[in-house]
This record gives structure tokens, sequence and C-alpha cells, in this order.
């Protein structure tokens, strides 16, 4: 059981809530998929980064992984404000994929499987499939809406 990260649309922010006296908790996956998807993973030297900063990001606990290389998090900061484009769409894909692999890699999921779809330019309905290894699925949604606003990446 995991303490349960929810996502409150009016604020665009994942948040901890409290049920009784004791923060809400849930068995599922939502919230392992959350961390991996919204936690900013840190940028390689050769990714390019927004014109307007030269962070890096990444959680400064990676610095101490078990593993060496391990990292938390996705780099889909770094897409965020791309052109939303099918090219863009897939690369999405790729990268939701990329950084929830380590589900596979724990023995906790049999497969991932992670669909997209673009319903306005600045909209990115997200589906994420996990397939444990019983072949029970768990599904995530997620919609974006793509800020888009950089021309120069």
């Amino acid at each position: 059981m995991d303490v349960a990260l929810v996502f409150g649309a009016a604020e665009r922010e994942f948040d901890l809530v409290l049920e009784g006296a004791d923060l809400k908790s849930e068995e599922g996956l939502n919230t392992a998929i959350s961390i991996s998807l919204f936690t900013d993973a840190r940028a390689s030297r050769d990714e390019r980064l927004p014109s307007e900063n030269s962070d890096r990001r990444g959680w400064w606990g990676d610095t101490f992984a078990p593993v060496e290389g391990d990292q938390i998090g996705s780099l889909l900061w770094l897409l965020q404000r791309q052109k939303l484009t099918t090219q863009l769409q897939a690369r999405i894909e790729r990268e939701v994929a990329r950084s929830l692999e380590w589900l596979v890699e724990d023995g906790i999921a049999a497969g991932i499987d992670v669909t997209s779809e673009i319903i306005k330019p600045d909209r990115l309905n997200l589906q994420v499939i996990i397939v444990r290894p019983d072949a029970a699925r768990v599904e995530f949604q997620h919609a974006f809406v793509w800020e888009g606003v950089e021309s120069g990446l």
C-alpha cells in the first residue's frame, strides 16, 4: 500500500490528501505512475533545454540511487513547450514508456502499452495500460493541456 497522490484539476497539481487523521492510501499503481511521469528526470548534457533556462532539473535523490544510472521521473518537462505534432506525440509516447520501464524491470508489470490522441492543437489525451504478471490490467489516463509556445525547439 502506498500513500495516494491525488490530482487536482483546478490547481493542475498533485497533492497528498488526508483521510480522517491519516494520509489517504492506495493499493494500485496510480501514485507510482504519477511520480514516474510527472517528476522531472534530470536531462543529459546532450538534451536541448528550453532557451530561457539552463537548469537540467532532476531529483537530488537520484545521486544516491541503489542502481547506477537509475533515475526517477520523465523528460516530459522538456517536451511541454514544443508544438504538439504527430512527431512529438510519438516522442511523448516513447518517453512515457521509458519512464515506466522500471515497472517491468522490477517485476511489477509484464508489459506496458502507451497510446495518446491529439484532441486539439493544445490538448493530448494519454492512456497507459499496465499488464500485471497475473494478466490483470491497470489503466491510467491523463489529459495534458499542452503549452507549445517555444518556436525555437
